[in-house]
């Protein structure tokens, strides 16, 4: 079977919205992966695809996406549904578009706590940018129910970083530290990270990206009650941009399989952020010594200026692209979050 897009989501609650602004759907069962999908031709003829995953977590994401791909070889996937702000300055019932995905979810403890270890996707550019600039608001009049507030006033939509882990996080405390580091993070959810690690691994890989609705603040204060009218938000955005275009649109491109070279742009600031980020002490000895550097031979007190006199030291020696290949290699994704 193929299709153009697979909408994919985490919750019941998520999918029914899904198939609440279209139809109608046709009921499909593989019998080789055993998953239940629900099909739809758009006015524009696009074939569109709907289906959940079995639970919450990147685990679950990531295993869904693999059975995606291998029943329906889509050009494109979109992760819809609900997810907690990061901002007061979104409100409740916006809609959050992925720019990057972050996994904040594999880290080292030690005895000083929890040192995060990011791995970072940036979603496709081209349904990005389709994104970024889709202006028709009929989409509007697919949202089938009221807000909880009874405001009559049309969601906003924002477009940056969303974190990804396997948490659902209702503390004011953790989600502050979280956006202290990726202070253009917007949305925090649990499943775009592995979903992005699973097509990131998966040859001629589809395009991939996030629609979501923000359905609380990750805070304390974390209920139900704007759920229901998040998820039909960022369904009614999807499938009314999903109608925008035609079934020969170039919109919905396989994955670029070329990728810009790091080392011809890549700005001395931006390499000492990103390995600052990525990398602690420890972990900056290792590093030393994958280049066969004695750590003893890099000037520079504290860390940052340790990093600093590493990157001139490499610089000298003509060895910046092997410093290149082992960030890309120990953090995938780390240097592309800082361009």
């Amino acid at each position: 079977m193929t299709t153009d897009i697979v909408i994919i989501t985490a919750l019941q609650l998520e999918l029914q919205a899904v198939l609440n602004c279209y139809g109608p759907w046709s009921q499909q069962f593989s019998s080789d992966s055993g998953q239940v999908y629900y099909q739809c031709s758009a006015v524009n003829n696009l074939q569109i695809v709907a289906t959940c995953a079995l639970g919450m977590g990147q685990i679950n994401g990531a295993l869904l996406a693999k059975t995606v791909i291998a029943d329906w070889h889509p050009k494109g996937i979109i992760l819809v549904g609900i997810t907690g702000g990061l901002s007061k300055t979104l409100s409740l019932g916006d809609i959050v578009i992925s720019e990057q995905i972050v996994d904040y979810e594999l880290g080292k403890v030690t005895s000083e706590g929890l040192y995060h270890r990011w791995s970072v996707y940036r979603s496709d550019a081209q349904l990005l940018n389709q994104l970024s600039n889709f202006r028709d608001t009929n989409w509007v009049r697919l949202i089938h129910i009221n807000r909880p507030d009874s405001n009559t006033i049309s969601p906003k939509v924002h477009v940056g970083v969303v974190l990804s882990g396997n948490k659902v996080i209702a503390d004011e405390n953790v989600a502050y530290t979280l956006r202290s580091v990726w202070n253009r993070a917007l949305a925090v959810e649990m499943e775009s990270a592995g979903i992005a690690a699973a097509i990131y691994q998966t040859p001629h890989s589809p395009s991939f990206i996030i629609i979501k609705g923000i359905c609380d603040y990750a805070d304390s204060s974390k209920n139900d009650l704007w759920q229901p009218y998040a998820a039909a938000v960022a369904a009614a955005y999807t499938i009314g941009f999903l109608m925008s275009f035609s079934h020969e649109s170039t919109a919905l491109p396989a994955l670029e399989t070329e990728h810009r070279k790091l080392e011809d742009i890549i700005e001395f600031r931006i390499l000492r952020l990103a390995i600052s980020a990525g990398f602690d002490i420890e972990e900056l000895k290792v590093m030393c010594a994958d280049l066969g550097i004695d750590w003893e031979e890099v000037a520079g007190k504290g860390k940052t200026m340790w990093i600093v006199e590493l990157i001139k030291y490499v610089e000298r020696r003509s060895r910046i692209q092997d410093l290149l290949n082992i960030i890309r290699r120990e953090r995938p994704g780390l240097l592309e979050a800082y361009l």
